[in-house]
C-alpha cells in the first residue's frame, strides 16, 4: 500500500528504518537479556559450552534469574512483536508464567531463539527457521480453545486469570486389571 497524505516522506521514512529499529530492538533485547553482546553472541561461554538447563529442571535462584530473564523478553520482544489481541479463539494471559505448560512452552521457544537468531549458530536462515519451527507451533498450541490458557483473557477490556484445573494423575491413568474387578 503506497505511503499518502501529508506525512508520506515521514511515513516512507519510518517504513525504510524500520527493519533496523526491530533488528536494534532484538540486539537491545539479547542485550538486556544476557547483560552484554558479547555475551548472548558466544552463547554457549555462558554455560560453559553445555547447553542451558530447561527451567522446569532449576530450582531456587537459579529458577528465579531464569523467569526473570524469559519475562523480559516475551514483555519487551514476544508480546509486543507477536502476540495480536485476545480473542474467544486467540486466548492469552498476562500472569502467563502461573500456567507450568505455558512457562515451559515459552520457556523452550526462547531458548530456540537464542540459539537461530544467532549468526554464528543460525545462519542466515535462522530466524525463518525459528518462526516456522517454533514460534508458529508454540503460538498455536498457547493460544489454543483447548491450549493451557483457555481459560483466561479472550477480551483485551476484560483482563483476567483462571488457574490450571489439576488433574490428578491416578484420574487419568487406565484402570488397572485389579480396580476393573472390584467394580
Amino acid at each position: 500500500m503506497p505511503f499518502t497524505g501529508p506525512d508520506a516522506a515521514a511515513q516512507a521514512s519510518s517504513a525504510h528504518d524500520a527493519p533496523a529499529s526491530i533488528d536494534e530492538k532484538a540486539h537491545a533485547v539479547s542485550d538486556d537479556i544476557t547483560g552484554s553482546p558479547e555475551v548472548y553472541e558466544d552463547d554457549a561461554t555462558q554455560h560453559d559450552g553445555a547447553a542451558p538447563t530447561f527451567i522446569l529442571r532449576l530450582a531456587d535462584e537459579s529458577f528465579t534469574l531464569e523467569l526473570n530473564l524469559l519475562q523480559q523478553w516475551v514483555d519487551d520482544l514476544l508480546v509486543p512483536t507477536y502476540i495480536r489481541e485476545p480473542s474467544p479463539t486467540a486466548p492469552w494471559c498476562l500472569r502467563w508464567w502461573e500456567h507450568e505448560e505455558a512457562l515451559a512452552r515459552l520457556h523452550a521457544l526462547w531458548l530456540a531463539w537464542q540459539e537461530l537468531t544467532d549468526p554464528a549458530a543460525g545462519g542466515w536462515t535462522g530466524p525463518s527457521t525459528w518462526h516456522r519451527d517454533h514460534l508458529d507451533p508454540t503460538l498455536r498450541e498457547l493460544r489454543a480453545h483447548d491450549g493451557p490458557l483457555w481459560r483466561c483473557m479472550t477480551d483485551v477490556a476484560k483482563a483476567r486469570h483462571r488457574d490450571d484445573v489439576i488433574l490428578e494423575v491416578a484420574a487419568i491413568q487406565s484402570p488397572s486389571p485389579a480396580n476393573v474387578a472390584e467394580a
